[in-house]
């Protein structure tokens, strides 16, 4: 599975951000950077939000902190939660989005497969393929490839 990119909008205490993970750019550095308050210049601002909270969460729709639900938007907007996550896998280019109080989607997650709609009837539902498609589950790919 090679991760492509993450992105995370209004996620815990993300404002807006875009990480892409192209394995043929070599090394990538990730610095965070604190826009909320200029006091703190330290490098300690949403980098593991983003590697691996928004990443968790996109995909299994969990976090190493076991948020729940509402947790997870950005207390200072208090609302349009979204994260997307790309990843080659077998072959075949998926894009996974989950959003929670987003204007437009509500509380929805959306799969795409080589650009086509695989989502099912309901989130449930759409969870249960998502699941299906990802090569292990929660708790491997949290000991295996996030801490």
């Amino acid at each position: 599975m090679k991760i492509g990119y993450i992105d995370a909008e209004n996620f815990l205490s993300i404002g807006k951000s875009h990480i892409s993970l192209d394995f043929d750019q070599g090394l990538v550095l990730v610095e965070g950077h604190n826009k909320d308050n200029d006091s703190f210049e330290s490098n300690g601002a949403g980098k593991s939000s983003v590697s691996s909270e928004a990443l968790l969460w996109c995909l299994y729709g969990q976090t190493v902190r076991g948020l729940k639900h509402d947790d997870v938007i950005n207390t200072k907007t208090g609302k349009d939660c979204r994260v997307s996550v790309s990843f080659n896998l077998n072959g075949k280019d998926y894009s996974v989005n989950r959003y929670r109080k987003h204007k437009q989607y509500k509380d929805a997650l959306h799969v795409w497969e080589n650009g086509v709609d695989i989502a099912a009837g309901t989130n449930k539902d759409t969870e249960d393929r998502l699941r299906t498609i990802l090569p292990v589950d929660f708790d491997t790919f949290l000991y295996t490839t996030v801490i």
